[in-house]
């Protein structure tokens, strides 16, 4: 009697144990065919992020300037004042030049997997 509980403990413990691989094994499927079909062939990725690079940059860019929006102006301020020729500022100021160029190359680096 005690064996044919344990036989039928054991089967049941298989049977368990087996269900369960494959209740894990359909998470990873899932898992990886959600993360495929959201982030795509990472360029979604790596737009989102860049671009979450760039505002912050810009951001912390603009809240430490002298005068927010004026010294140095904004990268899409439509100030034009009249000042000679020698005396007009770059419309679009380096630091938030050297902004775009970073998120470009962090898009870049993360759509190709260069890291």
């Amino acid at each position: 009697m005690d064996i044919i509980n344990t036989t039928k403990n054991i089967q049941w413990s298989k049977v368990a144990f087996d269900i369960q691989v494959m209740m894990n094994e359909t998470i990873v499927k899932t898992g990886a065919f959600v993360s495929e079909k959201v982030w795509g062939n990472n360029f979604f990725q790596a737009t989102f992020i860049s671009v979450l690079f760039l505002t912050a940059y810009w951001s912390i860019i603009y809240l430490d300037s002298s005068q927010p929006g004026v010294n140095p102006p904004s990268p899409f301020s439509s100030i034009q004042r009249k000042k000679s020729h020698y005396q007009r500022q770059a419309h679009f100021h380096m630091n938030y030049l050297l902004g775009a160029i970073i998120s470009v190359l962090l898009f870049l680096s993360i759509f190709f997997n260069i890291f």
